[in-house]
């Protein structure tokens, strides 16, 4: 989607409203940046098509679907080669049945055409944010349906017969079926496996909160697990104008990685990222091509990476490193290559700490609350130095850093979600109709289960309310208490919304009515055995090596460097260290300290630097 390799989408709304796309909401990318270009929509203006009907915001028909309309409409997607056609009227949340009644018309004439309706894919009001989400369901879905049918091709000829998997946003798996009906749903499947993993981790540790770190070569993604389950969010923001709002795990997503390219901008100063030198040619120590230094260049320079990275597969040369930074960095700066590596590194974790910042201090929490988990391939190097910043007591490393993601995939069941606009005020007489209106989501979500062959037992309900106060523009998920709506319901619901509040924004106003937005249900499979990790790795005598490493406010210090399978549980260790694995290399600056626990977890105490 960012790369917009998806399918020519046609987006057809209310006669009036073609140009939603383009209004999007003030909140630009860059406030103080006068040159910046927003992102091109998906769907271009000519290809942004009208249709005369109108239902009202109380669901009254005000002007009846045009149907002789329709067949200009075949005509233009016939000629434009259009894989996929997005309906969103005005007001379809209360009312989808113009919806329903052109994507009837138009199957009749184009059956192969894919069409998604805003008003079984998102029916929720904010006729902006409905219409970003729909277009991008579209504009994936005939890729994702292709890529789907080559998978199941390609393992129903390798002899598997299941029904493959697939992640979510929401941080539960989807049948395949199901997820080529809504791919939107996918957009941040790979984080969204890592936050599960985080929750596992949390469970194993008998940590309740826990902030999830994951850098990899491009990108660093910040997570957060609060009270042993992570938090959920349906502000997916993939690019500045592209709100994708259905439900996700939270998770900042920021570019800085191991590939990140530092350079010297315009006003002479030196940035990192979020451009990345990817996997190919990848950074400059890699000896592919690639010229520009990048932080896993500084990291070999300040001895934090050895010359041999993956088990002894991958061979990096320090030499190219040191001039690729002194060509780009160094000599414009006026720097040694050392000090320039250096302020490579403190960029870059800086720019990491203010994303861990962005789902901690700014949504009210306390950093010291929390232990920070490091894991993807970059993740170990920098999360003692981040949790100093931002005063986190302790740092884990789980057992297999860099597939990480993949082992909380191990972990995660199906899950279906449903949502209903209901946008009122909800007294005590007012618990039966939301009692009514959950109870049809959870319908819904069971017919998607039922689809897969999973029986109702075997299913649970998270049932969550948006409110907010009258007059405000944006709502607080608060999620419902188990059993039925009913006034004791309604009473807690209220009460944990002005609490919410006022941890969030400094202050409440109970004496306020609220007012319930929309109404969710996700439903989750309970696993019929659960999930077991694996037996911490034998213990492997193996030799300990010396090398200089350079630490802030230290300079370069001899260090040991341990593998990490000669690390027994019970094991402890003392910064300066490294501690090298195939997928990662864990640096323990002075004054830190690990051991090994039970979980065959590496526990780091990150003491104080300097």
């Amino acid at each position: 989607m960012i790369e917009r390799k998806g399918a020519r989408t046609a987006l057809v709304t209310t006669r009036g409203f073609r140009d939603v796309l383009e209004l999007r909401r003030t909140n630009k990318g860059d406030l103080y940046d006068l040159q910046w270009d927003p992102p091109t929509p998906l769907v271009p203006r000519c290809d942004r098509l009208e249709i005369t009907e109108r239902i009202s915001w109380r669901g009254e028909i005000v002007t009846p679907l045009a149907e002789d309309e329709v067949d200009r409409l075949v005509r233009i997607v016939q000629k434009r080669g259009i894989e996929a056609v997005a309906i969103v009227f005005l007001h379809s949340y209360v009312d989808g049945r113009h919806e329903r009644r052109l994507r009837d018309l138009l199957r009749e004439r184009l059956p192969e055409l894919e069409i998604a309706i805003s008003c079984e894919i998102l029916p929720m009001y904010r006729e902006f944010e409905r219409s970003t989400t729909v277009v991008a369901n579209a504009y994936l879905a005939p890729v994702m349906r292709r890529w789907f049918r080559g998978l199941r091709a390609e393992l129903e000829q390798r002899g598997y017969a299941s029904e493959p998997l697939v992640m979510q946003s929401n941080g539960g798996l989807a049948s395949m079926h199901g997820a080529a009906e809504i791919p939107a749903k996918l957009i941040r499947s790979g984080p969204s496996a890592g936050a599960v993993a985080l929750e596992g981790l949390s469970r194993q540790l008998d940590a309740p909160n826990v902030i999830g770190l994951d850098i990899g070569g491009t990108s660093a993604d910040v997570a957060l697990v609060w009270q042993g389950r992570s938090t959920l969010s349906d502000r997916n923001v993939p690019e500045w104008g592209l709100p994708v709002v259905l439900p996700s795990l939270d998770i900042i997503s920021i570019g800085a990685g191991g590939g990140s390219i530092a350079r010297i901008d315009e006003g002479g100063a030196l940035r990192v990222g979020p451009e990345s030198a990817g996997a190919s040619p990848g950074p400059a120590c890699y000896g592919r091509g690639g010229v520009h230094p990048t932080s896993t260049d500084a990291q070999l320079v300040l001895g934090r990476l050895g010359t041999e990275l993956v088990g002894g597969e991958l061979g990096i040369d320090v030499e190219l490193a040191e001039r690729a930074i002194r060509l780009d960095v160094a000599e414009p700066l006026g720097l040694s290559v050392v000090d320039a590596a250096a302020g490579i590194l403190r960029i870059l974790t800086d720019t990491m700490m203010r994303a861990v910042r962005l789902v901690t201090i700014e949504r009210g929490y306390d950093p010291r609350d929390f232990v920070l988990c490091g894991f993807g391939g970059g993740g170990p190097m920098y999360a003692v130095d981040i949790a100093r910043e931002l005063s986190v007591p302790r740092v884990v490393v789980p057992r297999f850093p860099g597939v990480f993601s993949a082992y909380g995939l191990m972990q995660a069941d199906v899950v279906y979600d449903a949502m209903r606009t209901v946008l009122r005020e909800v007294g005590p007489g007012d618990v039966d109709g939301v009692e009514a209106v959950l109870q049809e989501l959870e319908a819904t979500v069971l017919e998607q289960y039922a689809r897969d062959g999973t029986p109702r037992e075997r299913v649970r309900f998270r049932r969550i309310a948006e409110m907010l106060y009258s007059k405000q523009m944006h709502e607080l998920p608060i999620e419902l208490a188990a059993g039925p709506f009913d006034a004791a319901a309604l009473e807690r619901a209220v009460a944990d919304f002005h609490r919410e509040h006022g941890r969030l924004h400094g202050h409440s106003e109970p004496s306020d009515p609220v007012t319930f937005v929309n109404l969710k249900v996700l439903g989750e499979r309970l696993r019929e055995t659960p999930f077991a990790p694996p037996a911490p790795d034998p213990f492997v005598a193996e030799t300990w090596a010396h090398r200089p490493v350079y630490f802030t406010g230290h300079g370069f210090v001899e260090t040991v460097v341990v593998p990490r399978s000669s690390l027994a549980v019970g094991a402890s260790l003392d910064g300066p260290a490294l501690i090298t694995q195939k997928d990662t290399t864990t640096v323990l600056p002075p004054g830190a300290e690990a051991r090994v626990v039970e979980t065959g977890d590496i526990l780091i105490e990150v003491g104080v630097g300097g």
